[in-house]
């Protein structure tokens, strides 16, 4: 009996030693964004909070490209032993499921759920400010009296099949234009060459309190600080909404003290009023703290049957 319960007694230490010393070494965060986009900087702001909060530094590690398989796959590989965490989205457990029959990695068998980042993403649905409607539902009748006749500009995918879907359901005959560029797409709104917008208002915003622009439309149902008359979506619609959300992941299997002290850290965070200022200013939010792991499982699983509907209902097939 010696050996086995020297065997126990010797990993309990070690788990015990762990808990006492994570993190002794840096941390990489992996993310599958580019350098500068939304997700980066919110990523980076919130690694320097880390690093004072855990005391030692937290390296972005930016791996974009082909739809986030490629920061996936590199997360799902590493070691699960607290050193490597990385940016999980809805996009990875809820909409690539969907849009792909086969994934390089599996995001329920790979990855552990640690904290909410940002729970919050508005989206908005605008247009010049000559456009004959000054609120969605007026929207919804210009369009249904002129099917065919006007278009809609998306820069990010998700977008657009998000507008399809809720065009289709609203019985609305639209043209999509997907553009690679923002700085383009917000040219080409301001000059009316494209009749409407479906995007984050944070690009559009200048040109909005300017007059040049307007918003019709916004989702989710909480109203963007400064925006509040604008017509929510789910009012015309119900369960009409757009989701989203960033957080903390991580290679299935990592120490639990580890997955309970970042949660706990990232929870402190994202109800620092500086932090969530700067949220704000991406058209961000984080409403409901960092939430818990199973928490978090289950709203990404309750996501990714939404987004089933969504992809379906838009005409995608899965390739």
């Amino acid at each position: 009996m010696r050996k086995p319960l020297l065997a126990l007694a010797l990993c309990t230490l070690a788990g015990m030693s762990h808990a006492q010393t994570w993190p002794a070494k840096p941390v990489r965060w992996i993310i599958p964004n580019s350098a500068g986009a939304g997700p980066d900087t919110v990523t980076r702001l919130a690694a320097t909070q880390l690093e004072q909060i855990l005391r030692q530094p937290f390296l972005i590690e930016n791996r974009p490209g082909a739809n986030f398989f490629i920061a996936a796959e590199a997360l799902a590989r590493a070691a699960p032993d607290g050193y490597t965490i990385g940016l999980g989205s809805g996009v990875l457990s809820a909409i690539n499921p969907n849009i792909f029959k086969q994934l390089p990695y599996d995001p329920d068998r790979d990855f552990d759920y640690i904290a909410m980042m940002v729970d919050t993403v508005w989206t908005m649905v605008g247009a010049h400010a000559s456009f004959p409607a000054s609120n969605f539902t007026e929207l919804i009748q210009v369009a249904k009296k002129n099917p065919g006749k006007y278009s809609y500009q998306v820069t990010v995918p998700v977008n657009g099949m998000y507008f399809r879907w809720l065009s289709k359901k609203l019985g609305m005959s639209l043209l999509e234009v997907e553009y690679k560029s923002t700085p383009t797409a917000v040219q080409d709104a301001l000059s009316g060459r494209t009749d409407l917008i479906v995007n984050s208002i944070t690009a559009y915003e200048p040109h909005i309190k300017a007059g040049k622009l307007k918003v019709l439309g916004m989702s989710p149902e909480t109203p963007l600080p400064g925006y509040e008359n604008v017509q929510k979506i789910s009012d015309v619609l119900p369960g009409g909404n757009m989701e989203s959300w960033i957080g903390l992941i991580a290679p299935r299997g990592v120490p639990p003290d580890m997955v309970r002290r970042l949660n706990e850290a990232m929870d402190r965070i994202v109800r620092d009023p500086e932090f969530s200022k700067r949220l704000l200013a991406l058209g961000w939010a984080n409403r409901l703290g960092a939430r818990n792991p199973k928490t978090m499982v289950e709203h990404a699983l309750a996501e990714r049957a939404r987004w089933a509907e969504i992809v379906r209902d838009a005409g995608v097939t899965p390739q």
